[in-house]
């Protein structure tokens, strides 16, 4: 039976019969990753390893914005594929990273993503504007290996999260959901998107330094002792 989850689900505990008896909410766990990630750059041996990498110094706002791009870290789980495979035992083994590969290279899914992110004005915050996507390929490498897509390889499980699992379906639309991730971090963090005429600059060795950050504040901001499943219950914010 479906349990009373009421929206996107993020993370998930099950019994020895694969039965849910928790999950935690895709907003509020990508929630409590970025107030992680922002407390671990706001101490001062932290900040002044990012102000090197970036060879600048970095206002509370720029830490705002990186904070929004580690609250982004796992919007792959939006897509259907992931949501539903906790339903169905014999539901496919769908993962949040290689499935975003549609979302790169066809161009309408391309698209309904640049609209939920509003990848203008979060384009607006760089120097050079593809460090905007850069810094969100650095997000998304939170597991450890760098994320990368290769267009001539659209093998496995590509067709079917092109053609199913990024697409509407039974009320659940993917792309609300990921639209959902930028409401509360304009909630979390409306100095990030507040007018601030410090442009951003992301160079390797600041994404890499993000990504490590990132992964760290994943493993702190998924321990259940210290960040309790919701349930839906509430505002988490609040």
């Amino acid at each position: 039976m479906r349990p009373p989850i009421s929206t996107f689900w993020g993370k998930a505990r099950l019994d020895p019969t694969q039965q849910i008896v928790a999950w935690h909410l895709l907003t509020d766990h990508c929630l409590d990753v970025a107030l992680t990630f922002r407390a671990l750059v706001a101490l001062p041996i932290i900040r002044r390893r990012l102000e090197a990498a970036t060879g600048r110094p970095l206002s509370n706002v720029a830490l705002d914005r990186l904070a929004v791009f580690a609250l982004l870290h796992d919007l792959g789980k939006s897509n259907l594929g992931f949501q539903n495979k906790i339903f169905r035992s014999d539901a496919p083994r769908a993962g949040h990273v290689r499935e975003l590969a549609p979302l790169l290279f066809e161009e309408d899914l391309s698209d309904c993503l640049a609209s939920a992110l509003d990848v203008n004005t979060m384009g607006s915050w760089f120097a050079h504007p593809e460090e905007c996507e850069a810094l969100l390929f650095a997000a998304l490498s939170h597991h450890g290996t760098p994320v990368r897509f290769d267009p001539s390889e659209r093998t496995g499980s590509y067709h079917t999260a092109k053609t199913q699992w990024w697409r509407p379906n039974n009320g659940q639309d993917p792309f609300v959901a990921i639209a959902d991730l930028l409401a509360i971090a304009k909630r979390a963090f409306p100095g990030a998107f507040a007018a601030d005429g410090m442009l951003l600059s992301a160079p390797p060795a600041l994404q890499h330094r993000f990504a490590g950050l990132v992964m760290l504040a994943d493993w702190l901001g998924s321990h259940e002792r210290f960040f309790p499943f919701d349930h839906d219950t509430g505002d988490r914010l609040m």
